[in-house]
This record gives structure tokens, C-alpha cells and sequence, in this order.
């Protein structure tokens, strides 16, 4: 099980300034292509289901994740990951039904898959101490194709969210940084922002 606090930052400044706070040494800054499938009668959403392809600069990886609920800025689901290489994850894209072996879990509900859509994200990653303790910290750049968003992930672990949670909002405002509780999963405004711009998700390429 994946637990995470999740704030939405208000704007380019915003983020920049959440970078100079956040960012030191040991931080690590990666491309991350995200590809969406579903069943062809979208089968996967009915259960509650997310199944992401994620490429990398060096490698790809299947992501399943279900029942993800997100409350009071906290975001926790069920995940299940299969590590590929990045040829076969390219190949997969245009023949999706490729990837279907690896996961059996989903192999059991549908019998083909079918591109969604995707989005891109700029990721720096590393480390953050709290009086709560020590956290993964995700500075996010997402381009979807609707506009670009800005997020702060915490990989909360063991410790609690809530105290987490405070604590990052505390030192944002403390620096003059813009932030939010986040609602969404990056899934969820990915589809959103597709039905409010009136083009199916799977109109749509990176």
C-alpha cells in the first residue's frame, strides 16, 4: 500500500520557489512518459483500476493501482508494479495486449487493452527531514496536453500523514509558496481535463 500527502502548487513561481526550499544534495531529476490502457470496454475503471505504462530515461516499469482514495490531502491505494525494458515498453504502446502476460491480475478481467493517452512529467526526487521524521519529496512538473500542473508529493511511509501534511503547508506558507490540498491523482486530471476540453482521452498522443 502507497500513502502520500499531496499538495497542488498555484503556479510556475510557486514551484520554483518549492525547488530552491526542497532541493539539495542527493536530489535526482528523471523524464517520466506515462501511457494509460484500459480494457476496450473500459473494464479497468469499472473496478476501479488504473493501469499506467511508465517510461524512463533507462528503464520502464507497469504500474496497476486500485482503490485509490484521496482525503484531506492524503492519497492512499493498493499497487502492484512489473519491472520491462524500454524496447518492449516503446513496442507495447502501439500494441498494448503485448503487456497483458506480464500482469496476470488484469489479464483475468480483459482480453485486449487499448490506448487512453498519456502526459509527460518532469520529476526531481529526494529527501526532506520533519520534526514528524525523514520523507521522499516529489517536485512534479505534469504536461498534459490541456495546460501544465505543478504538484508536491511526500511519500509519507509509516509516519503520519496528517502530521506530514501540516508540516510541508506550514513551510511553504513560511516562504511565500502558493499551495493546496490536492483532490486528484494525476489519473483523475488527466481524464477530467480531457472531458472538460471535449476530446476523448484516447484522441489524444504525447
Amino acid at each position: 500500500m502507497e500513502i502520500e500527502a499531496k499538495v497542488v502548487l498555484e503556479t510556475r513561481g510557486d514551484f520554483d520557489r518549492a525547488v530552491e526550499v526542497f532541493k539539495g544534495e542527493g536530489y535526482t531529476s528523471d523524464t517520466l512518459e506515462n501511457y494509460f490502457f484500459d480494457g476496450p470496454n473500459e473494464e479497468l475503471a469499472g473496478q476501479g483500476v488504473m493501469f499506467r505504462l511508465r517510461i524512463k530515461s533507462t528503464s520502464a516499469e507497469i504500474n496497476i493501482k486500485s482503490h485509490t482514495e484521496i482525503e484531506q490531502g492524503a492519497a492512499c491505494r493498493f499497487s502492484e508494479t512489473v519491472k520491462l525494458s524500454v524496447e518492449d515498453a516503446r513496442e507495447a504502446i502501439s500494441k498494448p495486449t503485448l503487456l497483458l502476460p506480464l500482469v496476470p491480475s488484469v489479464q483475468a478481467s480483459v482480453a485486449s487493452l487499448k490506448y487512453l493517452g498519456g502526459f509527460k512529467t518532469e520529476r526531481m526526487t529526494g529527501k526532506a527531514i520533519f520534526a514528524s521524521g525523514a520523507v521522499t519529496v516529489k517536485l512534479d512538473e505534469v504536461m498534459y496536453q490541456f495546460g501544465t500542473h505543478y504538484e508536491l508529493e511526500i511519500d509519507c511511509g509509516s509516519l503520519p500523514v496528517t502530521d506530514i501534511y501540516e508540516e510541508v503547508m506550514k513551510c511553504l506558507a513560511g516562504n511565500g509558496i502558493k499551495g493546496r490540498m490536492g483532490t486528484r491523482n494525476k489519473f483523475q486530471t488527466f481524464i477530467a481535463g480531457c472531458r472538460a476540453s471535449l476530446m476523448a482521452p484516447s484522441s489524444m498522443s504525447m
